[in-house]
């Protein structure tokens, strides 16, 4: 596996479950991965640049990154990546890059950082 230099947090949802008694869909209890090895890098999977225009004034930008984790993490479209250090959080966004090797070395995957000023 190549060197993963951060360590993040990673929380999936599961699949709703029905609550017994009521018949009800209940979130599913998430899987969350502490301390995993990563790969943050702002530059995005399809390398179109770090920022992506929204509005014409050209106010309102999205940090588009991409992530890399260990093949045996549970990572899909529904992530969220918490890096331990900074406490910066992404969001997966798309699909997670299955690479089509039999062992695949990484999970790839495009995400958009959580900001409170964006």
């Amino acid at each position: 596996m190549p060197h993963l230099p951060d360590r993040v947090t990673i929380t999936t949802p599961r699949p709703p479950t029905t609550d017994p008694d009521s018949g009800n869909e209940l979130p599913g209890p998430p899987i969350v991965e502490r301390n995993r090895p990563a790969r943050l890098s702002q530059q995005p999977v399809a390398n179109v640049g770090g920022q992506t225009e929204l509005v014409a004034a050209q106010d309102t930008t999205v940090s588009l990154w991409t992530i890399l984790v260990g093949p045996r993490t549970t990572l899909t479209a529904e992530s969220v990546v918490v890096d331990e250090a900074t406490k910066r959080k992404w969001v997966v966004v798309g699909a997670v890059a299955r690479r089509p090797e039999h062992h695949p070395k990484y999970l790839a995957a495009g995400a958009r950082l959580i900001s409170d000023m964006q």
